[in-house]
């Protein structure tokens, strides 16, 4: 099954998805990175997004997993050099999201 068939075959949400899972919609996902990222991190948590990057870069690999990914902001950010990426999470929108994101390293999604 090519890439973007596992993620419409895996692109259904049933009512026993936990709710932490179904909150990252497409539009929660479209505004994550402003919000979090450019918003939340430095203003409130003091942490600014480049910090996040800066700590991310430091213990990435060439052949590396993410679990969890999010919106892939900090794999969009500090990726450079990556030969092979897995992107790992039970919720499909963020697969899809960061999948075409980062589509430069042609992830492979689970």
């Amino acid at each position: 099954m090519a890439g973007g068939e596992k993620l419409a075959a895996m692109n259904t949400l049933t009512d026993s998805t936990p709710h932490s899972i179904k909150a990252y919609s497409p539009l929660g996902l479209a505004l994550y990175d402003r919000a979090v990222m450019n918003g939340l991190a430095p203003l409130i948590w003091d942490c600014p997004s480049e910090r996040l990057v800066d700590h991310y870069r430091e213990h990435l690999s060439s052949n590396h997993a993410d679990v969890g990914v999010g919106t892939g902001y900090c794999l969009d950010h500090a990726g450079v050099g990556l030969r092979r990426l897995a992107l790992i999470d039970l919720q499909p929108h963020c697969l899809e999201h960061t999948a075409r994101r980062l589509a430069r390293f042609h992830p492979e999604c689970h």
